[in-house]
């Protein structure tokens, strides 16, 4: 399972999406935003579960691994199953 941040390509509704491949994440994308509108001009980017994301910023930004937020997550499906770790905001 691989991280893969998922967008439309003005860079809106951005989504981190763990799955097994590209098309399972652009899949699971599709189907959490399909209520805004077409479904072309997706970005799909493979990310390092390494990479550190700004988690929040009171005062100094806090960051976190994409592993580190993705393990906090309860999570009630198996461990194979695409979900969602976080969305973005541009």
């Amino acid at each position: 399972m691989n991280f893969y941040k998922v967008m439309f390509a003005f860079g809106e509704h951005i989504k981190v999406i763990r799955a097994k491949n590209r098309f399972e994440a652009v899949g699971y994308y599709l189907m959490d935003v399909m209520k805004y509108g077409d479904i072309h001009d997706l970005v799909v980017e493979e990310m390092e579960p390494t990479e550190k994301i700004e988690w929040e910023c009171i005062g100094f930004p806090t960051y976190k691994t994409l592993e580190e937020i993705y393990k906090e997550k309860e999570t009630i499906w198996s461990d194979d199953t695409p979900c969602v770790v976080v969305s973005l905001e541009n």
